[in-house]
């Protein structure tokens, strides 16, 4: 400290360090049940698929949506990004649980 400056205890204090970013209990249990859930029929996926962009259905509601739109080619029916209908990826992150483990994510 010198004369002239101002003393140490007028240095500003330190900021207040924002509030955890920890995803609540809830808020994860909201993420399983969008990552489970298929976006055409609003139901737990079955035989569950990846496409290009990255958005998960299930083969059967994707191959009937496909086919009802054939005209206007391949889009996500999510985000309309256009991929392809033979690359579809089967979505093995899930697997199946064990009996009745999926009234933990509908409820």
């Amino acid at each position: 400290w010198s004369p002239g400056s101002q003393a140490p205890c007028c240095v500003s204090p330190r900021p207040i360090p924002p509030p955890s970013l920890k995803p609540t209990p809830q808020g994860m249990v909201k993420r399983l049940q969008e990552d489970v859930t298929c976006s055409i029929c609003l139901d737990i996926l079955e035989d569950p698929v990846s496409i290009e962009c990255g958005h998960n259905f299930c083969r059967g509601c994707l191959v009937a949506h496909w086919s009802g739109v054939s005209a206007s080619g391949s889009q996500c029916p999510e985000c309309r990004a256009p991929c392809s209908r033979g690359r579809m990826i089967p979505d093995t992150r899930g697997g199946a649980g064990p009996p009745g483990s999926d009234l933990l994510i509908r409820n």
